[in-house]
């Protein structure tokens, strides 16, 4: 995974992230960072074998920081057959200093 931070014109922060997966797709996301929120959406998948298309149409992944100790990561998607939906909810404890 590699992620990109930019500055744009409107003086707000974006993120752009790019991930390959072991089953041979690349997607790239990007979105804007608001206070204690990161939240990306999809752009683009891309194929690097001959797996078959994606049935996903939409994708947003949410990381927001709760408090000082809580990380909040979701992730919704649309596919071919769901419409969007919450498909995963984690929420992170930090439990060192």
């Amino acid at each position: 995974m590699s992620l990109l931070l930019q500055t744009c014109f409107q003086r707000r922060l974006y993120l752009f992230r790019q991930d390959c997966k072991f089953s041979g797709f690349v997607t790239v996301e990007e979105g804007p960072i608001k206070g204690n929120q990161i939240k990306f959406k999809l752009k683009d998948v891309g194929r690097i074998s001959f797996s078959r298309d994606l049935p996903v149409h939409d994708l947003v992944r949410e990381w927001t920081l709760l408090d000082k100790n809580t990380l909040q990561a979701r992730l919704s998607m649309e596919t071919l057959t769901h419409g969007m939906q919450e498909h995963t909810f984690i929420r992170y404890h930090k439990i060192a200093p």
